[in-house]
């Protein structure tokens, strides 16, 4: 009988390691889907500017989100995601934009000329919005992937 408790208790083990493993493999397959789902949503929702305003072609801010990771092991990962644009922070958040390299900044708004030492920029949120919007997604995809690990393959 102790051999039989022994061979039961050596099966257990290796089933929870077994489990860990696909745990493991399904929590980084989670992080990197939540990431690309964000990504996706923040490139759709990024403002797009207007030709000949900036030296940026329309829809780069868009095409700068991108997805670093994951990160991590041991079940514990991490993602980031986000626009490379060196104006993206700005146009997420507004804020005052001053003249850096003249006394004033000279721009056309509305075909009216015009020269100021600052202007400031409404902020347009996109990723955040982005991110909102694919919580809900996330987390169905979330619940499939652990109830696909936690399923005994058989065989």
């Amino acid at each position: 009988m102790a051999q039989v408790v022994g061979v039961e208790v050596t099966a257990c083990i290796a089933g929870m390691e077994a489990l860990e493993h696909r745990m493991n493999t399904a929590v980084r397959q989670i992080v990197e889907d939540a990431a690309h789902l964000i990504q996706l949503a923040g490139a759709a929702k990024a403002p797009v500017g207007t030709p000949g305003n900036s030296t940026n072609a329309p829809g780069d801010l868009g095409r700068s989100v991108s997805v670093e990771g994951p990160y991590g092991g041991d079940g514990i990962y991490e993602a980031k995601v986000g626009p490379t644009m060196i104006y993206s922070r700005q146009r997420e958040l507004g804020g005052a934009i001053y003249a850096k390299n003249a006394r004033y900044m000279h721009f056309f708004q509305h075909g009216v000329e015009r020269f100021e030492r600052r202007v400031y920029q409404h902020p347009e949120p996109y990723m955040k919005p982005a991110r909102d919007e694919s919580i809900e997604p996330i987390a169905v995809l979330a619940r499939a992937r652990v109830a696909e690990a936690i399923v005994t393959p058989r065989g």
